[in-house]
Order: structure tokens, then sequence, then C-alpha cells
């Protein structure tokens, strides 16, 4: 084995060498390493270059932190200094009994605690020619447990002696007097001393380690709380990943039943036409109706409220197209029964009319320039007739309006007007009839065909009259005749070969119809049904 220092490389003298674990260490080198670690027992052949180069890179490093200790505590054992601390820097250092110029400077979360052993003999000595006497000898071990790379105890030994004339064992000092007495008093004070210094730097710590303890707990506590966010924020990204998957299956839902639903409308060829006859209206709207009640059944409640039904599903379906559908289906409803109810009155003034098929001639729904409701031709005279199915009592005002007379806001109609037009423009088209003359009277009449409303008539100039009094006035009293039966079948066969061929029609989509564009009714009702059909399952979703 090499005669050289490992670490340095200068020559070893044969006393003053070391033998390391792969190599040797020379006296100089060896003193700059730490001197707690040379006392801790460690033994250096255990150790390999590598271990005790990095010891002195350590070492080197130390020397920094000695020029940044500032203390600003001690604690003294006996009459020296034992033990430095730097409260600021949270640092602190064991002074060794050598003149080390490179002491260990410790963090405070290095001290891990501090215990004073001690113990005590007394021994009875008999010199010749001399009175015996007794020496009490008192030795202490202070042990700081640290956590070091290199070392983990540091020992401090301090020893106390005391003679005494007199045995202290049994007696505790009690027996001696004068200069033995305090002595002996001063050796106790100093045994308390030392023995109290056990917990003069455990004190010292203590309250550093709290404050670890305490930033520990909020350490814990803070990561305890981030692992909850976490959790949370995973819990909340699982359960949007349920809704999402939620939602997409209600809207496939929701498609395949309105692409079902559409296809149904189709076949049912419901609303293939874009204007109608009013009779044919009212047959296309009864379909509608029936089909769409078939699927949602409430509508024919009359209370309709799709949307507030829909609340159970309120974030998954489009809320707007349930809302144009119901009003679509609001505007199909007040239009069907209107118009039905307006043909119910024609098919009762059609009854009545019947009646007396034997003496007048009548045509229905008859289109000359303007639309009649009926054209009657009697002995009496030619009269067209305006059948009104009211459902609330109204009045012919004295200037020709019709209103209703309970309910201001209702809307007023000018039908005075109307009757004039169909009378002038009838009067126009008949002159280029042989049958007829100038002497023939055309009159306009307003047929309530309801008899439990009441048409209360201040216009002087037109007739008002219900279906059971109709016959009043096609059949005056002493009225001349000036209709033959011959002359009646001779002017009805010109109106209606001279009258519009095609009866006239109305829009059923459009700004001037009942429903928007074909394409959009269906799309809303088929949406609205699968909207329905979330609703009843939606717990299965």
């Amino acid at each position: 084995m090499s005669k050289y220092c490992s670490i340095c490389g200068d020559k070893c003298g044969l006393f003053s060498r070391w033998t390391l674990k792969n190599g040797l260490i020379c006296k100089r080198c060896r003193s700059k390493l730490s001197y707690w670690f040379l006392k801790s027992g460690k033994r250096l052949s255990s150790c390999t270059i590598a271990d005790i180069n990095e010891q002195l890179r350590y070492r080197e490093g130390n020397q920094n932190l000695l020029k940044l200790f500032h203390p600003t505590r001690q604690v003294q054992l006996k009459d020296e200094t034992f033990l430095k601390v730097d409260d600021a820097a949270e640092k602190f250092m064991v002074v060794n009994q050598r003149e080390d110029p490179n002491p260990d400077v410790l963090d405070f979360s290095m001290f891990l605690g501090c215990v004073v052993d001690s113990e005590e003999k007394e021994q009875k000595y008999k010199p010749e020619n001399e009175r015996p006497y007794y020496k009490t000898r008192c030795r202490f071990n202070i042990v700081m447990q640290v956590d070091t790379p290199y070392y983990t105890k540091i020992n401090l030994e301090r020893k106390l002696s005391v003679c005494t004339s007199e045995s202290v064992s049994d007696f505790g000092g009690r027996l001696l007097s004068g200069r033995e007495r305090l002595e002996y008093e001063k050796y106790e004070e100093e045994k308390r001393a030392i023995k109290k210094i056990e917990k003069t730097v455990n004190d010292i710590f203590a309250e550093y380690h709290k404050k670890q303890e305490a930033k520990e707990a909020e350490r814990i506590e803070l990561q305890r709380k981030k692992e909850a966010e976490r959790i949370e924020l995973q819990r909340k990204k699982e359960a949007e990943r349920i809704e999402l998957q939620r939602k997409n299956a209600i809207d496939e839902k929701i498609r395949e039943v309105a692409d079902l639903v559409t296809e149904k409308f189709d076949e049912a060829e419901l609303l293939r036409k874009a204007a109608l006859s009013a009779q044919d209206k009212v047959k296309e709207y009864g379909r509608l109706r029936q089909f769409c009640l078939s699927y949602i059944p409430e509508l024919g409640d009359d209370r309709y409220g799709l949307v507030s039904a829909l609340k159970k599903c309120w974030e998954y379906v489009n809320v707007d197209m349930c809302s144009s559908f119901e009003n679509n289906w609001k505007a199909l409803s007040k239009a069907f029964f209107q118009l039905n109810r307006g043909i119910q009155g024609e098919n009762h003034v059609e009854e009545v009319l019947s009646l007396y098929d034997d003496r007048i001639c009548f045509i229905r729904n008859h289109t000359w320039i303007y639309e009649h409701d009926f054209i009657v031709l009697a002995p009496s005279g030619i009269y067209t007739i305006e059948v009104k199915m009211l459902s609330d009592d109204y009045v012919l005002t004295e200037t020709g309006m019709l209103k209703p007379l309970n309910d201001p806001w209702k809307r007023t109609s000018d039908v005075v007007l109307q009757s004039r037009k169909h009378v002038e423009t009838l009067r126009k088209g008949l002159k280029e009839c042989a049958a007829y003359t100038s002497d023939i009277p055309i009159t306009e009449i307003i047929c309530c065909a309801d008899g439990n409303h009441i048409i209360k008539n201040e216009f002087p100039d037109m007739i008002v009259c219900y279906c059971n009094t109709l016959n009043k006035y096609l059949f005056p009293d002493n009225a001349e005749n000036k209709l033959t039966a011959e002359r009646m079948a001779e002017l009805k066969d010109f109106l209606l070969q001279n009258g519009e061929k095609e009866p006239r029609t109305y829009s059923v989509f459009g700004d001037k119809g009942d429903l928007p564009d074909r394409d959009e009714f269906v799309r809303n009702f088929a949406y609205t049904v699968g909207a329905k059909y979330v609703q009843e399952h939606f717990d299965s979703f």
C-alpha cells in the first residue's frame, strides 16, 4: 500500500497516518475533518476516500456558514461556553474543547434532543499518620442527538469532585461545617447547573420544533386540501362526463323519435298544399289536429303549457323549438275552431234554405269577384246572405261596424261595406243576363246562425236576422213576385257559368297563413314529441 496520503498526495509519516478502507489519510487532512465526527467513535478504516472527500467539501462549505453565524444566545457549562445559537438564521454550534477554527454549524432541524446522564461515587481514603477523608466524584455525560450525514451524537463529558472529612452519602453534608460545607454546597450547585442544561437546551429548540410541527401540520393540511380539490375536480370532471354522456343519449333519443314522427307525418300526407278552400282547410286542420293529438294528448285539454311541462328535462331540450310549436299549435287551433264554427253556421243556414228548395234556388260559397256565403234566388228577388257564427252578443252600429257588446277589445268588422260590395258586384254582373231586369231587387242580409247570441241592429238599411226568421225576409207578406221558377233557374245557371269555377283558396303557410312553412312546423312538432318522450322516460337515461 502506498505511503502517500490518498487525499492530498503528501507523504505520510509512520506515526502520522491513518488507514482508510481503500487508502491512507495524513494528519493534516485528518485535522480538517469534523471534531464531532472523530469523537463519534466511527472508525476511519470504515470510510472510503470518496467519503472523506465528500466530508471535506462539506467542511469547506461550513466555513462560509461560520462567517454568517451571529450568536444571539449562549449556554454556559461551568465557566465555559457550551452552546451558541443564532435564532435569526436558525443555526447552532456546539463548542468543542479544542481550539477548532471551523466548528460545525448545524441547522435547528438537525437537533433531535438532549439528555444528561450522571454517575456519582464516594471513596474513603486513609493516609498514614493523617485523618481519613472522603472524596466524592460525579461524572456527567451530555449527549445531544443530531441528524447529520457524518455523526448522530455529540458527547460532552464533565467531571466534578469534592473532599470532605465526613461521608456525604448518608447525610448529604449535613454534618459538615465551615469551609468543607461551603465547598460541598458549591459542588451541589454545579451539579444542579449541569443537570439543568438538559432542560435549557431542549427548551431552546422546543419553540423551533413547535413551529416546524405547525408548518408540517399546515403542509399536511394544505396537501389534504389540494388532494380534496383534486378529488373534487376529478369528481366534477366525471360528473360532467356523465352529464355530457347523458345529454348525448337524450339528444340521440330525441332525434330518433323526431325522425320517426317526421316519417309518419309524411306518410299521412299532411299539409301537402300551401293554400286550401275553407272546406278543405277545416278538413286538413282536423286531420292535422288528430295526428298531433295522437302523439301529445295533453294538447287537447286546451291548456297547452308544453314548455312548463318540459321543465324536468329543461337543460336537455331545445325550449325555443318547443315554444315555437306551442305557438303554432295555438294558431292552428284558433284557425280550426273559427273555420269549423263558420262552416257549421253555413251548414245550419243551408239546412234551413233546403226546406224551401221547391220555391227558391240558392248557391253556397259562390265567388263573383267577392265570395258570397249564399246567393238566394226567391220569387221576391235576389238575396246575398252573409252568415255569422258568433260566440258572443254583438251590435251593428249606426256606422255599419259589427262590435261585441261585452268585450271592447275584440276585433270589429265593417260588415255593411262587405255586404254592399256583394250587392253591387252582383248587380253589375247580372246585367249581362237576359233573365235579369233592373226592377229585380238585390238585397243584403246578415244572418246570425247561432241562436244563443244576438246581433243588436242599429243600422237602418241592413237586414239582420236568424236562421229561424230567414223565411220572413225571403217570403215577405204582400210582396210582388219578380221571378218565376224558370227565370230563377236561368239566373242560377248564369251565375254558375260565369262565376269563378274553383272555390277560393286561403293560405296555410306564410305571413297570411296560420302556420310557418311546412318543414319548420314538422321539425318543431317532431322535436317536441321527442322531448315529451324524454320527459316521460327521463329517469332511465
